[in-house]
């Protein structure tokens, strides 16, 4: 079963609504939108949650508190496993459970769940009658007897002995672990490998929170020389550590491979006429290569790399001018001497450098790009025909300021553009708010659609939701009719592709 049937949902937070309590509900909102397209529900308790999710036809829930994010990675070729909602909805359909989390106990306070994150079968939350989380603690009552298994002197499980006892519940959660054993049912501990995948940054603790807020946005710059001293958890570090990361180098960046598939491009729209006149795109892997393969392209196609990474066009001239289209990973070691890490930094499987990556996963990821074009021969054929047009290459920052991009775009029927997601970077989403990212998109996309309404596009919004098979006028006016916010993206795609 993939994600379909899950539904990602987040607690409001009952604060004032200040600049942390802002920042942090903006972060797990982005995180999630790595992996999760479907609208996100945000209501004021679990409850209303889970009614909500119900309604909406799910069969699962995991309820994130504000400040909990859903780890983002980038997996190498050949690696096994899958995307992190999926793993954790295969995960729901195989597990015999109501709800799964992470259990607390406390002396004279009984038992309850972390009220950060858990993970509910809607299913079960409807047959034992919708019972309440138990936000607040209860009075002394009879409660299920219990037997507490544990695991290095933690609780991994709760199993109902089918007696009952007298206690007076005072932790969240209490409601659910109450009701699962009246109805002999366990309760468990998410599986360890799927609740690793979730980094809960701390923010109900505001002294914690706050040291850790002293970087957001441009506070990241600070952060490399204060990372030994400062006092941090170790997930706020670790989101830390990847945001001073990706600034410190996206725009020496370069992507040698697609991390987003070309399922979206393999296909032209019927109203495409080819060959493409003009292509648009970023300086990254194949895929500009594969839309002018699959569009049609011949000696008169002209192609306009637009980055924000220097170093990524200065790669992509050399790989035009100097690779022949056979033994990439041969080559990807020559790239490597010709531009040094860590003046050029490669975006690479988990971050690795250069130096770690090995020639098995070079191999393996050009053997599962010539399998996308049907051979080493096929590959060399277009690369052939590729090398001869006419390139221009334009450094800018299309989020921060189209306007050289802008200046080139002209009327023509035959154009074709590919941003992909560079309104949803990991730098992107640390320096700028969600509104930021939306009126930098829609400055972008009004931009194009006045230059150029007939203009064929491909990418990703401020939200991550696809764009695909459509002209940017015929986008732009859908896009303005279409409500959408950060919790419910607009779906104006013909393809869904998942990084």
């Amino acid at each position: 079963m993939g994600q379909g049937d899950l539904a990602v949902g987040l607690i409001r937070s009952a604060g004032s609504g200040g600049s942390f309590e802002r920042k942090s509900r903006d972060l797990s909102i982005a995180w999630s939108r790595y992996g999760y397209r479907d609208s996100i529900i945000e209501r004021d308790s679990v409850g209303a949650i889970l009614e909500a999710a119900a309604s909406g036809g799910y069969r699962y829930c995991l309820v994130l508190s504000p400040g909990v994010l859903i780890r983002e990675s980038w997996r190498g070729e050949g690696e096994p496993g899958c995307d992190f909602l999926t793993a954790l909805a295969q995960w729901a359909e195989n597990s015999d459970f109501f709800v799964a989390g992470r259990i607390v106990e406390k002396p004279a306070a009984w038992y309850g769940l972390l009220d950060r994150w858990l993970l509910v079968d809607l299913a079960k939350h409807r047959t034992l009658g919708c019972p309440e989380f138990g936000d607040a603690p209860g009075p002394l009552q009879d409660l299920p007897g219990v037997e507490a298994k544990r695991e290095d002197g933690e609780i991994r499980s709760l199993l109902p002995t089918g007696d009952a006892e007298p206690a007076r519940p005072g932790l969240a959660g209490w409601g659910f672990v109450a009701a699962a054993l009246a109805a002999g049912i366990p309760v468990s501990n998410l599986d360890p490998t799927l609740a690793n995948q979730l980094l809960d940054l701390g923010a109900a603790d505001a002294a914690g929170f706050g040291r850790f807020a002293e970087y957001f946005g441009d506070g990241i710059g600070r952060y490399a020389e204060q990372r030994e001293t400062v006092e941090l958890s170790g997930a706020q570090r670790e989101l830390l550590d990847t945001a001073a990361l990706h600034s410190a180098n996206a725009r020496r960046g370069v992507f040698l491979w697609n991390i987003e598939p070309y399922d979206d491009v393999e296909t032209p729209p019927p109203d495409f006429t080819e060959p493409v006149s003009h292509i648009y795109s970023v300086a990254a892997g194949f895929k500009p290569n594969r839309i002018l393969e699959t569009h049609g392209f011949d000696a008169r196609t002209s192609v306009t790399f637009m980055d924000y990474s220097a170093r990524a066009l200065d790669v992509r001239r050399f790989t035009i001018e100097n690779w022949d289209g056979r033994d990439f990973p041969r080559f990807v070691r020559e790239l490597f001497e010709r531009f040094p890490y860590p003046e050029t930094y490669y975006h690479l499987w988990r971050d690795i450098t250069p130096a770690e990556v090995s020639s098995d996963q070079l191999e393996s990821a050009w053997r599962s790009e010539l399998v996308r074009w049907g051979g080493e021969q096929a590959f060399a054929e277009h690369w052939s025909r590729y090398r001869e047009l006419r390139h221009e290459f334009v450094h800018c920052d299309i989020v921060g300021d189209p306007t050289p991009v802008m200046e080139r775009v002209a009327p023509d029927p035959r154009a074709v553009m590919w941003w992909s997601n560079a309104f949803f970077t990991v730098c992107s989403n640390w320096y700028n708010s969600w509104d930021e990212r939306r009126d930098r998109y829609e400055a972008w996309v009004s931009g194009l659609a006045s230059r150029n309404p007939e203009l064929l596009v491909y990418g990703s919004d401020h939200n991550n939701s696809n764009v695909n098979w459509i002209r940017i006028g015929d986008y732009w006016s859908r896009y303005r009719e279409l409500p959408g916010d950060e919790l419910v993206p607009r779906k104006l795609q013909h393809h869904e592709i998942r990084m």
